[in-house]
């Protein structure tokens, strides 16, 4: 079934929802969709529309909403993903298998060994898109939001924010996931490829957030928190 965020573009009818912009490119021209086919549409708030296509003009399309109800993928903590900026692919991997997985926020971070030091916003303009189609692909019922780029210094400051707040660091020996508590909002810290650096973790030991071992084994990045959400989110649903 399609499935498609509302933009600024689009128009909340009464009992119907105007496409416009891309999502209608895209459902009439790429898609090829014909009245009456099932359509979804997300506000990206939480909420789903189950709909059929009614009718479709030239720069536009109707669907006529049957349904109203709250996404059932959006269950467990709101939880945000300060992601050291990986090389080449590895960032569009990380952030495609990490809303697969549920993530609710990327913030990407530079930090002493990134190899990665994209400036402006051309990066996180095409992550976005990533996200995006990640987000349709999973039926995620929110578009989880990637950031402008950070620095290390201020990924820690805002990461104080969270109930619940630690970084993934190769050297900690004793403090694991299962350590962790439950909380409605959490962050977490995941290195580059060179890993983080000792200045680095002066800075998130002098804000009092606890490092984590990801077990005996050396994760790549683009790998680690493909490791750690599902075991957040079992916790969640496990512990009370």
């Amino acid at each position: 079934m399609s499935r498609f965020f509302l933009t600024q573009e689009d128009k909340l009818l009464d009992g119907r929802i105007e496409l416009r912009g891309e999502n209608f490119h895209h459902l009439a021209r790429v898609l090829r969709a014909r009245v009456g086919e099932a359509v979804e549409v997300s506000d990206g708030k939480g909420t789903d529309y189950f709909c059929r296509a009614e009718s479709f003009g030239k720069e536009s399309a109707v669907v006529s909403v049957e349904r109203v109800a709250k996404s059932e993928a959006e269950d467990g903590p709101f939880i945000t993903l300060y992601q050291c900026i990986a090389k080449g692919e590895k960032m569009e991997q990380i952030i495609t298998r990490s809303i697969e997985m549920g993530v609710s926020r990327i913030v990407p971070v530079l930090s002493r060994y990134c190899v990665a030091r994209p400036e402006g916003d051309k990066k996180p303009e095409r992550w976005r898109k990533i996200a995006l189609s990640a987000a349709k692909q999973s039926g995620r019922g929110i578009l989880p939001e990637i950031t402008a780029i950070v620095n290390i210094a201020d990924a820690i400051e805002q990461m104080r924010e969270s109930e619940l707040c630690f970084v993934c660091y190769e050297k900690e020996q004793t403090r694991t996931l299962s350590d962790l508590p439950t909380a409605k909002t959490i962050s977490f810290l995941i290195g580059s490829e060179g890993g983080l650096a000792e200045e680095e973790a002066a800075l998130w030991q002098e804000h009092g957030i606890p490092a984590i071992s990801l077990g005996k084994r050396i994760l790549r990045t683009e790998n680690a928190a493909a490791y750690v959400l599902p075991v957040l989110f079992y916790k969640s649903q496990t512990e009370v």
